[in-house]
């Protein structure tokens, strides 16, 4: 995983605590699975520069 994609998923996390969302929440908003937020969150999968984008307005 590249710097960049570290900090992603690092800001993505804090954040989505920040906020008090659940993975589930998350996805529920995003319009895809949980597997997928979580997978995004270990590093297994990149997101869609679209997912990405859902994600901030989550």
């Amino acid at each position: 995983m590249t710097e960049n994609q570290e900090n992603f998923v690092e800001n993505m996390k804090f954040y989505r605590k920040k906020t008090g969302l659940s993975q589930a929440k998350l996805a529920e908003m995003c319009n895809v699975s949980n597997g997928t937020i979580g997978n995004i969150e270990c590093g297994v999968t990149k997101p869609s520069f679209d997912l990405i984008f859902s994600i901030a307005q989550a």
